[in-house]
């Protein structure tokens, strides 16, 4: 990699892909490119691996390894399945199988349009190949660091500047950066590929599901982030580094002035529990824009990889947990995966100042999400007018909720109040086994971040591992493991979950937390 000399005097190289998770005041405002400014380019991983596989001795004494670890390059290519995501289409056998059953030509795909356009169907995920953009210089490398946190031409070299930590998430954006270290826009980045987004090209569709593809499975950000593993620390794991302050003002504004000793209480914010709370309302606002772009697409509806798998593929059984909880539309009729609305209700206890607040949002949000679920039921498939009206009600309504949640404060009230909410749910006796993932890895994490009494943290333990079992909460994570390859065990389990079951447990942790 070629250093300019001119960089090498800067104290401290703050990296986008290894800042800390915090919350933002307005976390929708990030501003973008002018629409007469050439839009950002790629500029490859190596720029990225020069700086970030391992700290220099100089830059260790200097101190830039206080605010970033300079390691998150070796550590992303070295033990994150992500940066194995080409080689996954192109060396694998369900790779090449899929490739020639779909009629997708992937050798040099840069070098035709045609292939090109063609290629994308799995290249815009498996190397962030996204469409009308020149491909990335290190595309074959799988998904690297500018896949999730942008282009880098105008940033790359101002985001080595220790005076970057003064500029604000708008500022990052007007550059081309996407800030991941916003909770919404890392779940929005984050999903775009693992529930989808049309504008993007990153779609996965029934035919590549016949052709092999597995199914996407549910997916609760934060669980999927340790799990890869992360590759970042959280700003209380940091110790001081320059610009703590100016960095602090840009983005904790929201909770100035709280105790004289730490003025912005930093030390009682809990990222990973509004991570999961946060991630929770966009998964079902992706779902939603999902489902309204694709199907008001002139050509190519209804696409069946849209609906809900299940609403099909699954065993007729009587008596049914499926006919027990019944139906949001009419029998007979797929609809949308049901798991992206399992923790919406998390985010809105968190913003209602008492129950009756609660009660109301809640019954306004379900109502949005009813008028949604008779728009597709209105007529096999869905009436597509309709779909478009209720999907924009009910995405407003969780853009706002989404807002909210990123000035509100995440500490260990909010986090015990979580936790039992998602226990004492009354949904939980007839949950389908992707939205029991979402809650068990919910409550997981989240429990991760209170302070349990000991005389009850080994039985609450045990039953947690207990989940894990029940639901493979352990992921496939690292480069070696394959999910291809644990498919039949994961559609066994799927075949297998028993809702009952699920809710016994849940009701066995919640008698061991009332006792704390």
């Amino acid at each position: 990699m070629h250093i300019n000399a001119n960089r090498l005097p800067i104290v401290i190289l703050i990296a986008a892909a290894c800042g800390a998770m915090i919350a933002w005041p307005n976390a929708a405002a990030f501003a973008q490119p002018a629409a007469n400014d050439p839009p950002p380019e790629y500029l490859g991983a190596a720029r990225c691996d020069g700086c970030h596989k391992a700290p220099t001795q100089l830059y260790i004494d200097q101190g830039a390894t206080d605010f970033v670890s300079l390691t998150e390059s070796k550590n992303w290519f070295d033990h994150d399945k992500h940066a194995k995501a080409y080689k996954l289409v192109v060396e694998s056998d369900l790779g090449r199988r899929m490739c020639t059953t779909l009629g997708i030509d992937l050798n040099e795909p840069e070098k035709s349009p045609d292939n090109a356009k063609q290629a994308q169907q799995c290249l815009s995920c498996h190397s962030g190949w996204t469409q009308d953009v020149k491909p990335p210089p290190t595309f074959k490398a799988g998904v690297t660091c500018e896949s999730c946190h942008g282009a880098s031409s105008k940033w790359d070299l101002p985001h080595s500047r220790v005076d970057w930590r003064k500029k604000s998430p708008a500022e990052k954006g007007a550059l081309g950066m996407i800030e991941v270290r916003d909770p919404v826009r890392r779940a929005q980045q984050c999903f775009s590929c693992h529930i989808g987004n049309v504008e993007e090209g990153k779609v996965v569709t029934h035919e590549m599901y016949a052709a092999g593809h597995p199914p996407l499975p549910s997916i609760e950000i934060e669980s999927f982030a340790r799990q890869m593993p992360l590759h970042w620390r959280y700003l209380s794991e940091k110790p001081d580094f320059q610009f703590r302050k100016e960095f602090i003002e840009q983005n904790f504004k929201h909770l100035a002035g709280l105790n004289d000793s730490d003025p912005y209480n930093l030390k009682t914010v809990l990222y990973r529990t509004q991570a999961v709370v946060i991630s929770g309302v966009v998964a079902m606002r992706e779902s939603a824009e999902l489902f309204a772009a694709q199907s008001g697409q002139a050509k190519g509806w209804p696409e069946f990889a849209a609906f809900d798998c299940y609403a099909c593929h699954h065993d007729l059984k009587v008596p049914s947990w499926r006919q027990e909880r019944g139906y949001p539309g009419k029998p007979g009729r797929p609809t949308m995966p049901y798991w992206p609305s399992a923790l919406v209700k998390l985010g809105i206890l968190q913003v209602s100042k008492d129950r009756a607040e609660y009660d109301a949002r809640a019954k306004d949000m379900s109502d949005k999400l009813a008028e949604l679920h008779s728009a597709i039921s209105a007529r096999p498939f869905g009436d597509t007018g309709k779909i478009q009206t209720a999907s924009a009600n009910l995405i407003a309504l969780l853009d706002t909720l989404a807002s909210e949640l990123s000035a509100s404060r995440f500490d260990q009230k909010a986090a015990k109040k979580s936790v039992l909410f998602l226990l004492q749910s009354s949904d939980n006796k007839h949950l389908d086994r992707d939205s029991a993932r979402q809650i068990a890895w919910a409550i997981d994490v989240i429990y991760a971040d209170l302070n349990p009494k000991p005389s009850a943290e080994a039985e609450i333990k045990k039953v947690l591992d207990e989940l894990r079992g029940q639901l493979r909460l352990e992921l496939p994570a690292g480069p070696i493991s394959n999910i291809s390859n644990e498919l039949p065990d994961s559609l066994r389990n799927i075949a297998e979950f028993k809702s009952g079951d699920f809710a016994l447990k849940l009701q066995r942790l919640r008698e061991l937390l009332a006792k704390q």
